[in-house]
């Protein structure tokens, strides 16, 4: 009969170890993915262009691109995806970038900044820099996803301002084979771990941006010529001048000046129409000598370069003695300004 007992005692703890083995295999199944589980991401971005630029425009002018992030990994895995982009390629800076134009140009180059947010305060980083810090995002890999899932994150592009001496161009990062993006992303349990700390798996890649500045000019006034009060029979010389403001950014133009209302012929004498239908002879100059006729096309204007500023021409009139004694009056022109570029 002991026997017997002995044979039950051992048959239960049989069936007690037997049973806490099933439950312990039970909970290894329903535990959540732990942070060794293989991932692998991927960005991908679409060019970031700003289009065609007026920098004479002192509006804030900028552009946007989006990153998309995919991760796969086993289900209900977290993962912390930090995503840098580099700094200017020729200083290794971030409070500015910098576009080269497009074949050279003499060193010419576009600023603009990258950001994390739409009104343009949060310079966008890089992995590794702690003064300006990568983007981050997280995501977790559920089941009913093909294990996987994608993230969504925008750049905000901007110009700076001040930059209507810049020759007009394409400018882009041909010259550095696209923009670089950084990605490195780890699984974590928990509180996800710092940008900067290690485990992390990192990938490179590239993007475009690019910027074409157009050829811009503003008009912004031409003064009166007066000549004044002559008298009655002009035997000398009557001199004075006029100012024309032109603003263009760094381009060449040139500004011309028809021949009047009641000149003579195309490209012959100006002149001023009175009283009476009396006319007083006039002309304009490019010289303070006035000895260059300003006329209207190019090879007779006035040519120059822009630098972003106001730009001011002097042109020189001056009434020469007149054949015969004009009648007394008001005598009048108007000459019409034009500024090819």
């Amino acid at each position: 009969m002991i026997r017997d007992v002995h044979r039950l005692v051992m048959l239960l703890r049989r069936l007690s170890c037997a049973t806490l083995a099933a439950v312990a295999l039970l909970a290894c199944d329903i535990t959540p993915a732990n942070a060794d589980a293989p991932i692998s991401c991927t960005a991908t971005s679409n060019e970031l262009n700003f289009g065609t630029v007026n920098l004479l425009d002192t509006g804030r002018q900028g552009s946007t691109a989006q990153i998309t992030l995919n991760c796969q990994s086993t289900p209900n895995t977290q993962i912390l995806i930090c995503v840098g982009l580099q700094g200017d390629p020729t200083t290794g800076q971030f409070g500015v970038r910098h576009l080269a134009l497009a074949g050279g140009g003499g060193g010419s180059a576009l600023t603009f900044n990258l950001y994390s947010d739409a009104a343009g305060l949060n310079v966008w980083g890089d992995v590794g820099r702690l003064s300006y810090p990568p983007v981050t995002a997280t995501m977790t890999i559920s089941p009913d996803q093909e294990h996987q899932n994608t993230v969504m994150l925008t750049i905000y592009g901007f110009l700076a301002a001040n930059q209507g001496s810049l020759a007009p161009g394409t400018y882009d990062t041909s010259s550095i084979g696209g923009w670089r993006l950084t990605l490195a992303y780890i699984a974590y349990k928990g509180n996800a771990p710092a940008c900067g700390s290690g485990g992390f798996t990192t990938t490179t890649s590239n993007f475009k941006i690019s910027a074409v500045v157009q050829s811009d000019c503003v008009l912004n006034s031409a003064s009166e010529m007066n000549f004044g009060t002559v008298p009655g029979i002009l035997t000398q010389n009557v001199d004075t001048t006029a100012a024309i403001s032109v603003t263009c950014n760094g381009t060449p133009y040139y500004v011309l000046l028809g021949d009047g209302q009641h000149a003579t012929s195309a490209g012959g004498q100006r002149r001023m129409k009175g009283p009476n239908g009396g006319y007083v002879s006039y002309e304009l100059y490019k010289d303070s000598q006035r000895s260059q006729r300003w006329g209207d096309t190019e090879a007779l204007g006035e040519t120059n370069t822009g630098n972003g500023q106001a730009q001011t021409l002097t042109v020189y009139g001056r009434v020469p003695p007149q054949p015969a004694a004009p009648r007394a009056g008001t005598y009048t022109d108007a000459v019409v300004v034009t500024v090819n570029y």
